[in-house]
This record gives structure tokens, C-alpha cells and sequence, in this order.
């Protein structure tokens, strides 16, 4: 490709076919570019088609009381509602024991369970809890028949995307110690099913990179979530449109 400003648009359908998915990819330029001085990402575009429940926190720990055993629930994946997620649980915790009920309050926007007898959460153990998404805290509750969430659900479990880019630098910093550094970081600010459609500016979020008169002829890309995972957007593609300075060019 001839020196000059470029723009260049990537993405994850034209990945290469050993590539792994949609947010696990390699994707080859036509032509490749040289001298490349700068790269700024100039809009990403990513369908919010991960679940907001997954392996990471599908599991509901309570105790009936009199029984002093350990019991738990399997929550199916999938994107919930606060409605949808209350409805789940209680069909699941009442395909062991039909005693249970649940609600949402849209005024408080808090979730209830209830049960017909004394019962417990046991939000304490934090192995794949769905306690934050519940809204609960990580304590066993006291022996009641009903338990309201201290908070309103987390059905949004990402604040930002992380994009990796392996011929880039990341120079994006993080305090989160599972991601400490990006090559760029969109915010979410969409609901999950919709797009998040990113256009930095010059005066609110602009990233690039400095680059040493490199040249590149391919891409290997990575979508990552919060804890430092490969993101799952479950077949659905992506793009993002990066501007190509080569040297001396402004």
C-alpha cells in the first residue's frame, strides 16, 4: 500500500479460516502497509451479544432450614432480564422443592426470594456465585422466609471492552491487575443486545499508537472481558475502522 492517510476497516467476517472465532482472529491486508508511524482506532462497532450470566457466576447456594446441608442450583446461560433472572432462579431452586417464590420490584429495583419455610442463601461461597448479579452481598443471609437483595442487580457485567492487538503496542494502562495493559479500551454504555458503537474524538477519548516505521501485513486481534478472558459474542461480528499515519504525515 502506497504511503499516505489511510483508513483502514477490519473486521472479524473477513477473519482468516484457521482463526478461532469472532473475537479470536487473524485477518490478512490486501496490501500490506509500511511505514506506519501512528495508528488511531476511529470507531469500534461491537454487538453486546455476550451473556450476563455465564460459567463465572451461574451457581445459587442456599440451605432449607431445618436441613443443614448445602444445596445449590445451576443457572442456565443466557442474557436476562432483572424480571427474567428472578423468574429463572425459582423455577430452578423449585425443580428440587416447589416452595419457592420471587419478585422484582421496579421501585426499589431489587429482586425478593421467598420460600414457605425458613431457608438461607449461602452467598459466602463465591465459587461461581450469582450473588452480584442478584444483587446480594457475599454473606449467608439469616434464617428466614424471605431474603431482599441488598443492591440492584448487575446485569451488566462489563464496564469495557479490551481490545488486543498483537502487532500493536498495548499502551493502554489498567488498575485492573487481570488486564494491565490494551491496545485500545471501548466503554460500555449499551444494554446487552444492542450495539456499542465507539466514536472517540479529539476532545473525549482519542487513542493511538506510536509506532517505529513498522510495517504490517496482518492483525491478530483479541476481544477480552474484565477478568482477562477471550470475549464471547456467540458468532456475532465486529469491526473497528483505524487510521493509518504513515511518517510525516499529520
Amino acid at each position: 500500500m502506497s504511503e499516505g492517510n489511510h483508513l483502514l476497516i477490519l473486521s472479524s467476517s473477513d477473519r482468516t479460516s484457521s482463526s478461532v472465532s469472532s473475537t479470536d482472529f487473524t485477518v490478512e491486508i490486501p496490501s500490506p502497509l509500511y511505514g506506519i508511524q501512528f495508528i488511531y482506532l476511529r470507531n469500534a462497532s461491537i454487538p453486546l451479544t455476550y451473556y450476563n450470566v455465564d460459567s463465572t457466576n451461574d451457581k445459587v447456594y442456599y440451605t432449607p432450614i431445618p436441613q443443614l446441608d448445602t444445596l445449590s442450583v445451576t443457572l442456565n446461560h443466557g442474557n436476562y432480564t432483572a424480571q427474567t433472572l428472578v423468574t429463572h432462579v425459582v423455577a430452578k431452586l423449585n425443580a428440587v422443592s416447589n416452595v419457592y417464590s420471587g419478585s422484582y420490584n421496579v421501585d426499589t429495583m431489587k429482586i425478593t426470594i421467598s420460600s414457605t419455610a425458613n431457608f438461607r442463601l449461602l452467598f459466602s461461597n463465591t465459587v461461581s456465585s450469582a450473588a452480584s448479579i442478584l444483587g446480594y452481598e457475599n454473606v449467608d443471609t439469616a434464617s428466614a422466609t424471605s431474603h431482599t437483595a441488598t443492591y440492584t442487580p448487575k446485569l451488566h457485567p462489563l464496564e469495557h471492552i479490551y481490545i488486543e492487538i498483537q502487532q500493536l503496542s498495548n499502551h493502554v494502562l489498567t488498575t485492573n491487575p487481570l488486564i494491565n495493559r490494551c491496545s485500545f479500551m471501548i466503554p460500555i454504555t449499551e444494554n446487552g443486545g444492542e450495539t456499542q458503537n465507539y466514536v472517540p474524538t479529539h476532545d473525549v477519548g482519542l487513542q493511538g499508537i506510536m509506532l517505529n516505521d513498522a510495517t504490517i501485513s496482518s492483525f491478530k486481534i483479541q476481544l477480552r472481558d474484565h477478568l482477562g478472558r477471550v470475549l464471547d459474542l456467540h458468532g456475532s461480528n465486529w469491526n473497528m475502522i483505524l487510521q493509518i499515519l504513515p511518517k510525516y504525515v499529520w
